[in-house]
């Protein structure tokens, strides 16, 4: 069990790097920016429509990452 808790901080530690670093940053900005851009083209029914489908998006990669990383431990 000790070994899995290491590989497991390790894997924290680095995710905490990524998502911190200059890289991710940037490219959540231009995310975002693009999202605003985007939203600003759509009816307030369009934007909640996307909204609710980015959201479906996001929970189903959520529940495949979490999945990944619990059986790869």
């Amino acid at each position: 069990m000790e070994l899995e808790e290491y590989i497991k901080d390790g894997f924290d530690d680095s995710l905490r790097d990524y998502i911190q670093s200059e890289e991710y940053v940037s490219a959540k900005q231009q995310e975002r920016r693009a999202l605003a851009y985007l939203e600003s083209l759509l009816t307030e029914d369009q934007q909640q429509a996307f909204h609710s489908f980015l959201d479906a998006t996001t929970n189903c990669n959520s529940m495949l990452a979490w999945s990944a990383r619990r059986y790869s431990t």
